[in-house]
């Protein structure tokens, strides 16, 4: 019988309750707080800060909590598959499921914003959501997931300074990041920072625990 990629898949590694648990609270948190948010009693800090608000509230932390716990993992799997499936066939597994979350993400949006919303909110309006954001973050840490970690630690850092620094002065793209959520087109260049920034973490919690807790800290 021929052995499929999933089988493949299937047969390499276990599981890891600790990082399990963590990504399933952290998500479950995420819908739930996401659910408080269109209830009007509830208090705004509890949903996201509003653009003109310099502030920090539950749900931009959750935000972050929900890319780290995913992201953390990222660099431990793409070996993991390495070591069991052609580097064509892990890459197509990554880009395949990017596409996915990327095409979910934008359908849920479409629905909420045409629907859910009524029509009148502009008929086929498409914003960004977490799962979009996921999807292309996903996307584009497949051009740094298999360097160095060393090399993802200066290029994540570079990437957080440079949408802070650059990207956020220029007035039209400042606005536009403000305007969607998690910051649409612009602001992935700052959550692929941070992903690539925890994807190290993740190494150091495999490679070397010492180190996993001094950049934890």
């Amino acid at each position: 019988m021929t052995e499929t990629v999933a089988t493949r898949l299937s047969s390499g590694g276990t599981r890891m309750p600790f990082f399990d648990n963590a990504r399933g609270i952290v998500i479950f948190l995420t819908v739930i707080v996401n659910l408080f948010t269109s209830i009007p009693a509830v208090p705004g800090w509890i949903g996201h800060a509003k653009p003109e608000i310099n502030a920090l509230h539950v749900a931009d932390v959750g935000v972050v909590a929900f890319i780290t716990v995913l992201s953390i993992l990222y660099s431990y799997n793409f070996k993991k598959k390495s070591a069991l499936l052609k580097k064509s066939e892990v890459y197509r597994f990554y880009a395949l499921k990017s596409l996915s979350l990327i095409g979910v993400g934008f359908i849920i949006s479409l629905f909420e914003h045409n629907f859910a919303e009524g029509i009148n909110s502009g008929l086929f309006l498409i914003r960004w959501n977490i799962i979009t954001t996921y999807g292309f973050i996903n996307m584009f840490s497949l051009f740094f997931i298999a360097l160095k970690k060393q090399i993802r630690l200066v290029i994540g850092i570079i990437f957080i300074f440079f949408h802070q620094i650059v990207i956020l002065n220029i007035p039209t793209l400042r606005e536009s990041i403000l305007i969607n959520d998690q910051g649409g087109l612009y602001g992935i260049l700052a959550w692929l920072g941070l992903s690539l920034l925890i994807t190290v973490l993740g190494d150091c919690y495999f490679e070397n625990k010492k180190y996993f807790y001094i950049f934890s800290g």
